[in-house]
């Protein structure tokens, strides 16, 4: 596609530079962000692939190397019925294995594309920075986000309005970007990756576009899911991050001993310092409370055993910026010294019984099982990406 005559010299060059410099693991074009790990674009069929003499087959050349080829939907889907009278029943998993495109469970017809061709064109730190609130400096797409590519299938995705800007009221600096439904793209100056963030919204775009289906009730939408290809991977991906949420649950209890173990009075110090703060409260008021001399010296009292905590478990002060949310030795930290100790130990030993029963539901062939897992392991597991294409 970087060879059609018809794309800006200027975008394929920024393309290609981007390609090479994906392969080679470096950063490209200086400051200009980089994408950090692909992220999947799916089309459908309002796209100039559906009709053009695009589309994806897999052709096995002369020297036994398999490439992939551009295919129409139309030529695609004029197979189906070759392949399956080869492979009765599998007609519609070899067209995807062959062409790439295969139909969601809401009827539409969808295909990924390459990302690699999707570059920004200046450095993040040239955009006006707008503020979280009120009118922003918004830019074309086209004029900030090189993607030859995307701008050929969809000629109407350069006009989508990029805004670089915090996202309003997000404290702790969580959000990346998102896409506003009205053809506008938020990307904020602390994404992790910026590129594969534009990437990402774009696809919610594509999904508006093409009216691929959202979210809807889950259950159902994971019972739809499970019969398809996707489900062996969304299987893995559901039990890594239990895995992983276990993992850090035997952490914090690790932690928590080895707290116990070398300061043997914590708790009592903690939840006499939390009593006599009861009490200062009900007395003064609050916060009038913390300006006594008592409350002072609770205070006082309650940062140097923080302090002692923190020298225990290793803690460096830097862990401790704004946004930093995900070492569980943080986490013990604040259980210890933010109150009801008892409750929250109580608690994490029944999210490490529930998270070893969702792995060993996981790991049986009871697909209801399966799809309550799914449904309420509350992980990052989408709907909304996976009934979309993402």
């Amino acid at each position: 596609v970087l060879n059609d005559p018809n794309i800006d010299p200027q975008e394929r060059a920024l393309a290609e530079d981007n390609v090479a410099a994906t392969k080679a693991k470096q950063k490209p074009l200086g400051a200009i962000p980089a994408k950090t790990g692909p992220t999947p674009m799916f089309i459908g069929k309002k796209s100039a692939l559906a009709t053009s003499s695009l589309g994806l087959l897999f052709i096995k050349g002369q020297e036994g190397i398999v490439t992939p080829q551009l295919m129409p939907l139309s030529l695609a889907q004029s197979l189906l019925d070759t392949f399956e009278d080869a492979a009765p029943g599998m007609g519609r998993e070899v067209l995807r294995q062959r062409t790439g495109w295969f139909e969601g469970i809401d009827g539409k017809w969808r295909i990924e594309i390459s990302d690699e061709a999707g570059q920004f064109i200046l450095p993040l730190d040239e955009l006006v920075e707008s503020p979280s609130f009120g009118t922003p400096t918004i830019y074309k797409l086209r004029d900030v986000y090189s993607h030859p590519l995307l701008y050929e299938l969809y000629p109407e995705a350069a006009n989508i309005d990029f805004v670089y800007r915090p996202a309003f009221m997000d404290l702790f600096k969580r959000e990346q970007g998102s896409y506003n439904g009205k053809n506008q793209i938020q990307v904020t100056p602390y994404a992790e990756d910026a590129s594969s963030t534009v990437l990402h919204e774009i696809q919610h775009w594509i999904q508006q576009t093409e009216g691929f289906a959202e979210g809807g009730n889950e259950k159902s939408a994971v019972n739809a899911i499970m019969d398809t290809f996707e489900a062996e991977e969304i299987i893995g991906e559901v039990s890594e991050a239990i895995q992983a949420k276990l993992e850090k649950i035997n952490a914090k209890q690790d932690a928590m001993y080895k707290v116990s173990a070398s300061i043997p009075d914590v708790i009592p110090r903690l939840e006499g310092i939390e009593e006599k703060k009861k009490a200062l409260r009900e007395t003064y008021g609050s916060p009038a409370w913390m300006e006594t001399d008592e409350g002072s010296a609770l205070q006082a009292e309650e940062k140097a055993i923080e302090q002692e905590i923190k020298k225990v478990l290793g803690l460096p002060e830097s862990l401790f910026q704004p946004g930093i949310w995900e070492s569980a030795e943080r986490e013990v930290l604040s259980d210890l010294t933010g109150g009801n100790y008892k409750r929250k130990t109580e608690k994490l030993v029944e999210e490490q019984n529930k998270a070893i029963e969702q792995l060993q539901k996981l790991d049986s062939n009871d697909k209801e099982a399966l799809v309550d897992v799914i449904v309420k392991s509350g992980q990052a597991y989408d709907l909304y990406q996976r009934l979309a294409g993402e």
